[in-house]
């Protein structure tokens, strides 16, 4: 599971560190830690399937993230198994066994089975894209508050397998990502794991993510239910190209934290993110989630543009939260369409697939947003736009005074 994996990506970025797993590790030995494949296939009709074996120690618990999208039919399975004991998820050196479920890890092959509610899948993976670690060449790991995590992935592989449903089974191909998740760190004692180390990464992180960057402060956004929260999408494109990307959306959106990675067959281009707009979107108890948006990413040599639109029925995870202030946690997840350019020495165009995920963690306030807008030189003047889920309301204010002119609008919001 992806579940706020990148909240603290306070900047992800990694040049082209190039290794095998280091860590597969004979018991639970971290506070959380996922193993994650998904895939794209077709048999006959076309499928999307996303899944991970996770444990966490502070509740504790053990999870089995499993969804399988029938794209042609727009509908889903939701095969997983949440917050359940976490001794039914049992690491045997490279095996990761829940129930009659496993995952099994040889590098460069990523192989896993399911048997969940009537449904079988047999997949296996064979990586063509080196595992990239993100923040390796940065920081010695990702800080998380006072903790921190370590965090691979290979965007690339073959997909081959079988899938069985309503007693029918058949073969498969496609392709496929994998990735794997560790680390230590709390929400309920965020000082437990801390130390000079976790303090220095930090530092490292500012100083790389603060390079280049410019900011501009004439359009300021806030919003209540961030930085709890991440966009993520792993894609594919028609000339082979595939796609790792992750964002932070911030209390300030005028802070872009997050990072995408290209592979093109022979190595991964990095860019850091410069912008993001959220286009189309739904709310949903108590978030809003977006369902079209676009990134703005470079490097030295390069940049980025790309828009993701979700375009299948999603499925939504919700965990209730015991706290006095955050509510509940959600995950919406869907695949759809990615397609932009990526601009260096030449323009190439990008256009393919992959599975979108937006990850929110809910305060009792529910989703807000407040956008100031300075205008200037001509028009001069300012534009204020509020809105609440909480009381369903949106507030648009226009004030110019070169030229005059006044606006001011109301309406009600409600859930699509």
């Amino acid at each position: 599971m992806k579940l706020l994996a990148l909240l603290a990506l306070i900047l992800l970025a990694n040049p082209l560190v190039y290794r095998s797993i280091s860590a597969i590790h004979d018991d639970k030995n971290y506070m959380r830690e996922w193993w994650n494949i998904d895939a794209f296939f077709n048999c006959g009709k076309n499928f999307s399937i996303t899944t991970s074996f996770e444990y966490e120690k502070e509740t504790p618990a053990a999870n089995l993230f499993l969804t399988i999208f029938d794209l042609d039919d727009d509908m889903h399975y939701d095969l997983g198994a949440y917050e359940q004991s976490i001794d039914k998820l049992v690491v045997n050196g490279n095996v990761i066994s829940y129930e009659d479920s496993w995952i099994k890890i040889e590098p460069p092959f990523y192989e896993a089975y399911f048997n969940r509610k009537g449904i079988e899948v047999y997949i296996k993976l064979h990586s063509l894209s080196p595992i990239q670690k993100i923040v390796g060449g940065v920081a010695s790991n990702i800080p998380f508050g006072f903790g921190y995590y370590n965090y691979t992935f290979t965007s690339k592989c073959m997909a081959g397998g079988w899938i069985k449903i309503n007693g029918s089974r058949q073969n498969f191909s496609g392709i496929g990502y994998y990735e794997h998740v560790y680390g230590n760190w709390s929400y309920n004692k965020p000082f437990r794991y801390f130390s000079g180390k976790v303090i220095k990464d930090y530092f490292a992180l500012y100083k790389w993510w603060r390079e280049n960057m410019s900011f501009d402060f004439k359009n300021i956004t806030i919003w209540t239910n961030n930085p709890f929260g991440y966009d993520w999408s792993w894609g594919f494109f028609d000339n082979g190209y595939t796609l790792f990307f992750g964002n932070i959306p911030f209390w300030i959106k005028n802070i872009p934290m997050g990072i995408a990675y290209i592979y093109d067959g022979k190595r991964y281009h990095e860019f850091k993110l410069t912008g993001y707009d959220y286009i189309n979107g739904e709310y949903h108890n108590g978030s809003f989630f977006p369902t079209k948006f676009r990134m703005y990413g470079r490097n030295r040599n390069e940049s980025l543009v790309l828009n993701f639109e979700m375009m299948h029925s999603p499925h939504i995870y919700q965990d209730k939260l015991s706290s006095h202030y955050w509510k509940n946690l959600l995950l919406y997840e869907c695949p759809g369409i990615i397609y932009g350019w990526m601009n260096g020495s030449k323009s190439i165009f990008l256009n393919g697939r992959g599975e979108i995920e937006i990850e929110r963690q809910n305060s009792i306030f529910d989703y807000a947003l407040l956008s100031l807008s300075f205008k200037f030189p001509y028009p001069f003047g300012i534009e204020i736009y509020f809105l609440s889920y909480l009381i369903k309301i949106a507030i648009q204010l226009q004030l110019y005074l070169a030229p005059p002119a006044f606006h001011f609008s109301f309406s009600k919001i409600g859930q699509r």
